[in-house]
C-alpha cells in the first residue's frame, strides 16, 4: 500500500495539568484516517481509521517514592473490498454481484500502574510496574456475494478474536560505586486468547493450538501462555 494513491489526515491533542508540585495530570487524544484510491484501485484496502486517547496521573509525594497510573483506549477500523470470480474470459470477472466487503474493527483497552523507589535503601533503587491490555477484534463481511452465500446456507460469520495480557515486573538496582552496579529483574506474564484460527489440542477441549499438523513452526502462533522471566544486568553509567 506504500505505492497506492493515499489521502492521510492526522491530528493529536496533548494536555498537561499540574495542580500542585506533587501531582500532574495528562490527557492525549489522537485520530487519523487513510483513504486509498486512484486508477485501478477498485479492490483491496479502501480506508482505515484510528482513534486513541490516554488519561494519566502521577504523584510525587516525596523524594523516596513516585507512583502513577494511565488508562488508554484505542479504536481501529478498516474497510476492504474484493470479488469472488474466475479470471477472463469468464463473465464472473466483471460481475459486481460477486463483490464482497470486509470491515475489520478492533477495540483495545490499556491500563498501567507504576511505583518508583529511587531511594529504597543505600545505593539501591527499585521500580514495580503492572501492565494490562485487552483486545476485541471483529471481522464483519457484507456485500452481494455474502448475501447470496448466506441465502444458500453456505456462509458462516467469523467470531471475534479476543485476547488479554497481563505483566507484573520488578526491577532492583544496586550500585557498588556511583557508576557501576547490578540490576535484577523479574517479569510475570499471562496471555489469554480466543482465535478462530486455532484448533483444540487433542484430548484438551478449549486449549488452542495453531500447528494443525503437529509441526514445529517459527511463524505465527496465537496461543495462551504463562511465563516467568528473571535476568541480571551489569550497569555502567557514563
Amino acid at each position: 500500500y506504500d505505492e497506492a494513491n493515499r489521502t492521510r489526515h492526522r491530528g493529536t491533542l496533548l494536555f498537561d495539568v499540574t495542580p500542585t508540585n506533587t501531582v500532574d495530570l495528562t490527557f492525549s487524544l489522537a485520530t487519523g484516517s487513510d483513504t486509498y484510491g486512484g486508477p485501478g484501485h477498485e479492490f483491496g484496502l479502501l480506508d482505515s481509521n484510528i482513534q486513541t486517547y490516554n488519561i494519566g496521573i502521577n504523584f510525587y509525594p516525596s523524594n523516596v517514592v513516585n507512583f502513577g497510573a494511565n488508562y488508554g483506549r484505542d479504536h481501529f477500523d478498516s474497510n476492504q473490498k474484493s470479488r469472488n470470480a474466475n479470471p477472463p474470459p469468464d463473465p464472473q470477472f466483471t460481475d459486481p454481484s460477486r463483490d464482497w466487503m470486509l470491515k475489520n474493527t478492533e477495540n483495545v483497552n490499556n491500563f498501567n500502574l507504576y511505583a518508583d523507589l529511587p531511594k529504597l535503601a543505600r545505593k539501591t533503587t527499585a521500580r514495580v510496574t503492572y501492565d494490562f491490555s485487552d483486545s476485541d477484534n471483529a471481522f464483519v463481511h457484507s456485500g452481494p456475494r455474502i448475501l447470496s452465500l448466506a441465502a444458500a446456507g453456505q456462509f458462516i460469520p467469523l467470531p471475534n478474536v479476543t485476547n488479554s495480557w497481563h505483566r507484573l515486573a520488578g526491577d532492583l538496582q544496586y550500585f557498588f560505586v556511583p557508576r557501576i552496579g547490578v540490576g535484577v529483574d523479574y517479569w510475570y506474564e499471562r496471555f489469554n486468547v480466543r482465535d478462530f484460527n486455532t484448533i483444540d489440542i487433542p484430548g484438551q477441549p478449549g486449549t488452542p493450538r495453531i500447528d494443525y499438523l503437529g509441526e514445529i513452526s517459527t511463524g505465527y502462533g496465537n496461543r495462551p501462555y504463562r511465563g516467568h522471566t528473571a535476568f541480571v544486568r551489569l550497569l555502567y553509567v557514563y
